[in-house]
């Protein structure tokens, strides 16, 4: 079978994205979400504004998101300007990224029935293209800098040590009630930093969207 991955660009293909990942969530977390309005008390989180969509003959069976302004981790983390200047100097960027606008890759979600064939990691690294997560959304030419946040066991998972692409500590993520059914004491959340220069490897970064990869001829479980 051929997984094809690409860049949710029409108004049809975004929503596709936004119902597949709203169903996932709410199935699996009972988080909803919403554009107009957001409360992580009332367990309501904001959309996205850009995906990147696995298809396997037509069927959606993957997918990522990517917020290109207001940040989660911006809102919600306590992110400070000067933890984000703390990496880049210590990375030796910091000039590169003056005036850098920051995005926060968000919401991987397989569908169920799926998860034995990889599809998490290939369309996680193929999030990391260039084309993907610093495309000129907005306009304006700014560099990007790239943020994510999530279960400590998950980033080590998906990025380094396990993955290609390293993923800076930046500090803990606070406690909310919409993240109770997957955060815990020994697996708490954090918020990381990527420097797209120095932490993705060449090859991922200049990957070509939309990309066709193999995967493994594995019948998906019923139901899925």
């Amino acid at each position: 079978m051929i997984l094809r991955i690409s860049i949710a660009k029409t108004r049809a293909e975004v929503l596709r994205c936004q119902y597949f990942i709203a169903e996932i969530y709410n199935r699996h977390y009972q988080i909803m979400f919403s554009e107009d309005g957001h409360d992580l008390d009332a367990r309501i989180e904001p959309y996205p504004q850009k995906y990147l969509m696995g298809t396997v003959d037509g069927l959606l069976v993957c997918a990522f998101g990517l917020y290109t302004r207001n940040t989660y981790v911006e809102r919600y983390g306590g992110l400070t300007d000067e933890e984000v200047l703390g990496q880049l100097e210590s990375a030796g960027v910091a000039d590169r990224y003056v005036g850098a606008t920051r995005r926060e890759l968000t919401k991987l979600v397989v569908r169920d029935g799926w998860e034995s064939f990889g599809l998490a990691r290939m369309i996680l690294n193929a999030a990391h293209s260039r084309m993907f997560c610093e495309g000129d959304w907005d306009g304006d030419g700014r560099p990007v800098l790239l943020l994510i946040c999530g279960k400590v066991s998950i980033i080590e998972r998906f990025w380094a040590p396990k993955g290609p692409v390293r993923a800076r500590y930046l500090a803990p993520f606070p406690r909310y009630p919409v993240h109770s059914e997957y955060r815990s004491e020994k697996d708490p959340m954090q918020s990381r930093l990527i420097i797209p220069d120095v932490d993705i490897p060449a090859a991922l970064r200049e990957l070509t969207l939309p990309v066709e990869l193999e995967i493994t001829a594995r019948a998906p479980k019923v139901g899925g």
